[in-house]
């Protein structure tokens, strides 16, 4: 079982939160009483840990996949709220794992934000073909990813 690791126990954000009054905590619909929950999606585990540690700071739990297999059944297990996709994984792509998760039932409210380090208009495209809702282009850094999420989530759960 794989499961996701609360990021920080008591909601309190991080001394190095340079935002102190940020909260993706929030978003969600209070009667679902939990946290967002966010899969990172990268064979690099040093990004995933990167991105880990800082949403740490906005009270988020994540769950984490290395490979496309592990990201499938970790999204099937955990049920994130947004999942934070590499398109480029070591022997397989990001854009078949966005495919088979918008394949499955429910998948309506899950946010996808491919993550590349190819800036052009076709990997932006092949990625919004694939089910991704977002493209961000590589270096991310975390506060980059929040404000992402902090625009896509609202109008994505609302459907």
């Amino acid at each position: 079982m794989v499961a996701c690791r609360p990021t920080r126990g008591d909601g309190q954000h991080l001394a190095s939160d340079p935002r102190g009054d940020r909260s993706l905590v929030g978003m969600l619909n209070p009667r679902e009483n939990r946290r967002l929950r966010v899969l990172i999606v990268d064979d690099y585990p040093i990004a995933r840990r990167m991105f880990t540690t800082g949403l740490a700071g906005y009270g988020v739990d994540t769950c984490e996949a290395g490979d496309a297999a592990e990201a499938i059944a970790v999204a099937a297990e955990q049920s994130p709220d947004v999942v934070v996709l590499d398109l480029f994984l070591a022997g397989s792509s990001g854009l078949e794992v966005s495919r088979e998760l918008r394949a499955r039932k429910g998948s309506e409210s899950v946010v996808i934000i491919a993550l590349s380090g190819h800036a052009s208009d076709d990997y932006r495209e092949r990625a919004a073909d694939a089910g991704c809702d977002l493209y961000l282009v590589k270096p991310c850094t975390t506060d980059q990813l929040v404000e992402a999420i902090e625009a896509i989530l609202p109008a994505r759960t609302a459907a």
